[in-house]
Order: structure tokens, then sequence, then C-alpha cells
């Protein structure tokens, strides 16, 4: 194996590791009702989110496009210091989150990340190769990490909000809410637009610049308008569910076209079975986040949110376990980065399926006003305990993976 495939590999048993660790401690959560845990439950979920969003997703993009992209520099002492700085700050999240919550130590860390994260940027747009720069698969890319630096506003914008208005102010859940949107909407989805479609340019299909062009706007319009539907819980005018549904509408126009076009492309080489069905569910999946995206923005939809935390739950776990947890999973299998067979698809579908209708069934219970059904917690610790297994599964795998010539 030559160096750089080795320091890829690497990373994503890494990523695949914080991803093992995010499923523990969701486990834990889920245990909260059942058992008695040691442990203060709001620090844990923000131990279990910044793993999943940084400690699985973030480190797993950046090795893949590293790998594409950076190969000939994967070595080179500046990317090291920056890998360096991500496992740092990430293992600092892990060790402090989870006993202290946000307090200086984790905000420390944090923040040590977010300059990490600054420096890859710089380091993708310096070293990448004059050829890549004109492919679409790279300027989605670029543009994904563009909105990644753009969503750390929201953090840095915390701690003036505190000093002035507090934690009660709507204006820290904005901050938050920015944060999240321009991370998963922004960011990782562009990110795993481009790297999905750099595997049909391997395959000698390339999006032609007259469809690219129109396109990239509509993508960057959507990004841009939904983060008003974030907004909706805080009773703007209606105006702005109309700005926001145009958002999502302008996505579902993007999606539609894009796959109409990818539908009369050769299939990229290595999309097995099992990677086809991952993809096809994913991007199923992504569909029907971008309908429920536009059905928030009418107001009655938007007061069933705020309502039942569950519904927001089953989004959020339907948006990272299922569109961009089974798109990783695509392409590092379709790379032959990571080899899992059918039975653990099946395992990892199982889970999430289950506990994204138990999620549903029970926001369905508060919005109807009855009682979920006597077992429900147990029910959905179970499926948790199955995500756990089958991303535990994935880890030893790509330890397993690293012992191969």
């Amino acid at each position: 194996m030559n160096p750089a495939r080795a320091t890829l590999q690497t990373d994503l048993r890494y990523a695949l590791g914080f991803f093992a660790l995010a499923a523990a401690f969701g486990l834990v959560l889920r245990s909260y009702p059942l058992f008695e845990i040691p442990f203060t439950y709001k620090y844990l979920v923000h131990a279990h989110s910044h793993l999943v969003l940084l400690g699985w997703v973030y480190l797993a993009l950046q090795a893949l496009i590293v790998s594409q992209w950076l190969p000939h520099v994967a070595l080179s002492r500046a990317y090291r210091l920056i890998r360096t700085g991500v496992l740092v700050s990430l293992a600092g999240m892990l060790c402090t989150f989870p006993i202290m919550g946000y307090a200086p130590a984790s905000i420390f860390f944090s923040t040590l990340f977010l300059f990490v994260s600054y420096a890859f940027l710089a380091f993708f747009l310096k070293h990448a190769s004059r050829e890549a720069r004109h492919m679409p698969s790279y300027r989605l890319v670029r543009a994904g990490l563009w909105y990644m630096a753009a969503s750390s506003l929201g953090p840095w914008a915390l701690g003036a909000i505190m000093a002035t208005l507090g934690p009660a102010s709507i204006w820290y859940r904005m901050a938050v809410y920015f944060y999240l949107h321009f991370q998963y909407n922004g960011w990782m989805l562009m990110a795993l637009a481009g790297l999905f479609l750099l595997l049909y340019e391997q395959n000698g299909s390339v999006l032609p610049e007259s469809i690219f062009r129109p396109l990239f706007r509509l993508l960057h319009a959507g990004v841009i308008l939904t983060f008003l539907l974030s907004t909706l819980w805080a009773g703007p005018p209606l105006a702005v569910h109309g700005v926001g549904a145009l958002g999502a509408l302008l996505q579902l126009v993007a999606l539609g076209w894009l796959a109409t076009w990818l539908s009369g492309q050769p299939l990229p080489a290595g999309l097995n079975p099992a990677a086809r069905t991952m993809a096809l569910t994913a991007l199923a999946l992504l569909a029907v986040k971008v309908l429920l995206q536009l059905l928030s923005a009418l107001p009655g939809f938007t007061r069933l949110a705020v309502s039942f935390p569950d519904f927001i739950l089953a989004y959020l776990h339907g948006t990272f376990l299922g569109v961009i947890g089974l798109l990783l999973f695509t392409l590092m299998a379709v790379w032959g980065l990571l080899n899992m067979g059918r039975a653990w698809l099946v395992l990892y579908l199982a889970g999430f399926a289950a506990t994204e209708a138990l999620l549903v069934y029970r926001g369905l219970c508060g919005w109807f006003g009855i009682l979920p059904f006597a077992g429900t917690q147990e029910a959905l610790w179970a499926g948790s305990l199955l995500l756990f297994a089958a991303v535990l599964w994935a880890w030893i795998c790509s330890l397993q993976a690293a012992t191969k010539p």
C-alpha cells in the first residue's frame, strides 16, 4: 500500500471510530429513561452531536477530498499539521464535552477545530491541480468548503450573544441553527455532491457546462434561501415562509435535473449491488428531506415541528444517518476503501428504519394526543443498539482493511 493511501485508510479508521463513539453516546442517551446513568444528559448530547458532525462526517470528507484531489501533497508537512490539529481538537472535545459540556476547555478545542478547518480550506485551494479546478466536481467541493467556513459565523457570534443578550435570546438559537444549516445543507451535501459527481467523471461522464452552471446557481440559491426555514420557529412574517419555500422548491428542481442527467449515464465502475442500494436509498431520502423542507414552510407544519421535537430528531437522523452516512459509505465502497457485505447493510438499514419509524410514531402520538404503545422506549433503545452494532462492525472492517497489502 502506498503511503498516501495508508494515510487515507488511517483517517477513515479514525472517522469510523468517532462514529462508533457517537453511536455509543446515542445508545446511552436512549438509556436514560430505562437505567440510572451517572452523566449529565445535556453534556452527552453535546458530545454526541460534535462527534457526528466533526469526528465522523468532517474527518471522512476531508480524507476523501484529499485522496481524490490532493494525493500528491497528502504526506506534506503542512497537511500532517492539519491532520494533527484535527485529531487533537477532536480528542479534546471527546474528553471534555461528556464531563463539562460547554466550558472553557471544550470551547478551546472547538475553537481550535475551526482554525484548523480554515487551514484545510486554504490548503485545498492552494494545492488542487489546475486541471481539476475546471471540473464540476471540484467546484461543488470548493463551494462546500466555503459554506463550511461561512457556517462558523454562528459559533463566533455565540460569544457576543451570550455576553450581551444571554442564552435565552432568540438570537442564540438563530446562531446555532445558522451553523447547523450551513454545515449539513451547505458544506456536507455540497461536498458529497461533488464527490458523487467525481465518480461519474472518473467513468468518463462529465456534466456539461450548459447544465452545470444553472444547476450550480439553483443549488446555491436553495442552500441560502432555505436557511429561512430554520427561523420559522420565531414566528416571522409569512413572506419569510414563502422565500424559504422557494429555496426548497429550487433544490427540488436542481435535484430532479441532476437525477435526470445521471440516469442517462453509465453507472460508475465499482458500484456493486450493495453500494447501489446505499446510493439509491440515500438519494430517495434526500428527495424526502427536501420535500419535508418545502412542507415545513406551511405554518401548520412549522407549529407541528416546534411542538413535537421527535419530528425534528427524525429529520436530523434521517439527514445524518440516512443521506450523509449512506453516501459516505457508498463512496468508500466504490473506491475500495471499505468492504462491508450485504449482512452489514441489512443491519444498518434495520437500525436506521426502526429508529426513524419509532420517532415519527412517537411524534404522531403526541400530535393526536394518544399514548405510545408500552415498550416504545425499549424498542427505540433496541433500534439504537442495532445502529451501534452496525457502525462498530464498519469500524472493525476498517481495521481489517488496514492489515491488507
